[in-house]
């Protein structure tokens, strides 16, 4: 499968975070494979196929807990790899991963994306979002807006910032008239 340039620029663009941590029996039976990782994750994955991903985990350790029930699919330079639903054919990505010297540096979660008929769904995953990270005592952010005007689209991004946390609303506007918004949640190393 292959991600076209604006999906993998999406996928780059912003974070989120979730709440709970959950340690697999292979991190349990060797704690030095993520000696590096951080404090810090997000959940991905549904109930039966979950994984905290924390910043500075193995690569080996998520394809060896994730493989089973998400399909892993590398982007063109193979530093990143998009968490895909094996159970529903067709599906958009889950979240996206991204590696350094193969070990995790960014973590994206695809909370939804709306359209203008789905505003109060929207305003739903936007509060449950920001009520995980209120949870967690992440209750001051810093806020970035950009606007892109080009001649085929606008995009405008709202970030809230907390620290290694990010909460990401991406909307784009298209001339042919095809509007959506996306909720992105994402831990980024500093």
């Amino acid at each position: 499968m292959k991600t076209s340039r604006l999906a993998t620029a999406l996928l780059l663009l912003c974070s989120v975070s979730a709440v709970g941590q959950v340690q697999t029996a292979t991190e349990k039976a060797e704690p030095n494979r993520i000696a590096q990782a951080s404090d810090d994750g997000i959940l991905i994955g549904g109930i039966s196929g979950m994984m905290y991903i924390r910043l500075g985990m193995a690569r080996k350790l998520i394809r060896e807990k994730l493989t089973d029930r998400y399909e892993l699919v590398s982007t063109d330079n193979g530093d990143t790899l998009l968490v895909v639903d094996k159970t529903n054919p067709g599906s958009k990505p889950i979240g996206a991963i991204s590696f350094e010297d193969d070990r995790v540096v960014v973590v994206n979660k695809f909370w939804g994306s709306f359209e203008r008929s789905d505003a109060a769904s929207l305003a739903t995953t936007l509060y449950s979002v920001l009520n995980g990270l209120n949870k967690e005592g992440k209750t001051i952010a810093r806020i970035e807006t950009k606007q892109t005007v080009d001649p085929q689209f606008t995009q405008t991004e709202t970030k809230m910032i907390f620290g290694s946390k990010t909460v990401a609303v991406i909307s784009l506007k298209s001339k042919l008239g095809t509007d959506a918004t996306n909720v992105i949640e994402v831990l980024r190393s500093k």
